[in-house]
């Protein structure tokens, strides 16, 4: 009898956790919010006191994360709540239309954040978006959802802080000549960083780095041995879609580009690039070759109601851009109904007109 009893534990164990994580993280909310709140203007702090908001940011940012993974494995929290990202949109919109500038807008509106990654630079970059109202659930909210969707956020604010901090140590470090541009905080390990700032010992190969880059990942990969990332190529590719992520049914012209977009396009990009999140109420449906369900940008296009596929292997290669294409956000299909036009035909209306 020990392992089902083994089992039956874990099982209650499990349950009680799952019952109690809502309140967890809400509690977790408010002691982020409450240290947030009482950091004061970065200028005005010392170099050892920016060196301690980014030590003590790294605790609180596995704390959110390690919080939100639970709710996510244990909790299975639905769509009843809205994302944050959602009612970033909407904010940025009537800001927008209000005619306040970006300082303005990240000053009294900071759940704008949830629209852009986090970078060490002079600022974030806000996108344009268009007018837009979304439509509140009318089934009363998940309390795991809303959990989520809090410690979501608050780890992107935390993000932002530390952005904020390292640029502010990089420009106090460029002006003592002891880093060559203040961008050049971006090439320093944490350990490095508080080497320069209190011994003012650089790494001896300091102006030799460059930002690093990497290729994007394949849409089916696995790690070797060596930890290093090798397609996998057992799953045979597919030609007619992935995994639907919800949203619907819709068609329109296959696009690539999310700069350059028209509205009523399908946009078929190799990741959910969280930047994408301005360009979805405009989209008829959005396709990717890696991502998953209940990865952010595809629960907030699954809110919109723009049809979603993730998973779509050799996507980009398989829908060219000027093909008309249905995406199923159910099924997870997605099917060709036109081709782009080929060069003769380009030639032949061109000399025609």
């Amino acid at each position: 009898p020990r392992p089902p009893a083994r089992r039956l534990r874990a099982a209650w164990r499990v349950g009680r956790l799952r019952v109690a994580l809502p309140s967890l993280a809400t509690d977790l909310v408010a002691e982020v919010d409450g240290h947030l709140t009482s950091v004061p203007a970065l200028d005005g702090l010392s170099n050892q006191q920016l060196l301690g908001v980014l030590r003590n940011a790294q605790p609180t940012l596995v704390a959110l994360h390690a919080h939100e993974v639970l709710i996510g494995l244990l909790s299975s929290p639905g769509d009843g709540a809205t994302t944050a990202a959602a009612v970033a949109l909407n904010t940025l919109a009537h800001a927008q239309a209000e005619g306040l500038d970006a300082d303005a807008v990240l000053e009294q509106y900071p759940g704008v954040l949830a629209l852009v990654p986090p970078r060490v630079g002079a600022g974030p970059v806000l996108p344009e978006v268009p007018t837009l109202v979304t439509t509140l659930p009318s089934a009363e909210p998940d309390p795991a959802a809303l959990a989520r969707e809090a410690l979501r956020l608050r780890a992107r604010w935390v993000q932002e802080l530390t952005a904020r901090t390292a640029w502010e140590l990089g420009q106090r470090l460029s002006a003592l000549s002891l880093l060559p541009q203040p961008d050049a905080v971006r090439l320093l390990r944490h350990e490095e960083l508080v080497a320069l700032t209190l011994r003012r010992a650089a790494p001896a190969d300091l102006h030799d780095r460059v930002v690093p880059s990497s290729a994007p990942l394949p849409a089916s990969f696995r790690l070797d041995h060596q930890g290093r990332v090798v397609p996998d190529r057992v799953t045979a590719s597919s030609s007619d879609g992935g995994t639907g992520a919800g949203g619907g049914r819709a068609s329109g012209p296959v696009h690539h580009d999310a700069d350059d977009l028209p509205d009523g396009a399908v946009l078929v990009v190799a990741t959910l690039d969280p930047g994408l999140a301005a360009v979805l109420p405009r989209l008829a449906g959005l396709v990717a070759e890696t991502g998953s369900p209940l990865s952010h940008l595809a629960i907030l296009a699954r809110e919109l109601g723009v049809p979603t596929v993730v998973g779509h292997r050799d996507a980009r290669r398989l829908l060219a851009p000027g093909a008309h294409a249905v995406v199923d956000g159910t099924t997870g299909r997605v099917e060709l109904t036109g081709s782009p036009p080929d060069a003769s035909t380009l030639a032949r209306e061109a000399c025609c007109s």
